[in-house]
């Protein structure tokens, strides 16, 4: 990733003192990228067993990787309430619609639901961000194995 992202310093953002983030806060936000990114791969190969929700799923796919993509690095890790209210509103209709357990294992639902997760990220986000990626990324290896 060749964005180069800026962190407010909480203690002097009244002056608009900023910092460049560090290599690992840097590191996190090209993984949750990656991560976004292969979510939302896997979610649109979802529709190919699903067609009545292709529309819905590939919606979805693109909502997700671009919240990923889009983690706030001043906001603490956080993304923005709209983006956050737009992603889940869309995995939590997705994974409760009654059909989705007609076309989805419960563990393809469980890693829809894992795909929410980066936004519940508190404190040291260069180190609880990559963590919850590896869980995503878990999920997501279960989900594969039990389709």
């Amino acid at each position: 990733m060749t964005d180069t992202f800026t962190l407010v310093d909480d203690t002097d953002s009244e002056n608009g003192d900023t910092h460049a983030l560090t290599g690992a806060e840097q590191a996190a936000l090209e993984q949750a990228a990656a991560t976004g990114e292969r979510t939302a791969d896997w979610i649109r190969d979802l529709a190919a067993r699903w067609p009545d929700a292709e529309r819905e799923l590939a919606d979805l796919a693109d909502t997700l990787a671009d919240v990923m993509a889009r983690i706030d690095p001043a906001g603490e890790g956080e993304i923005d309430a709209e983006a956050h209210y737009d992603l889940t509103a869309r995995l939590r209709h997705t994974v409760t619609l009654p059909a989705a357990r007609e076309h989805l294992t419960a563990a393809e639902r469980v890693a829809l639901v894992a795909a929410d997760s980066p936004i519940i990220v508190l404190g040291d986000f260069d180190l609880a961000l990559p963590c919850l990626c590896e869980a995503i990324d878990d999920a997501l290896n279960l989900a594969r194995t039990s389709a």
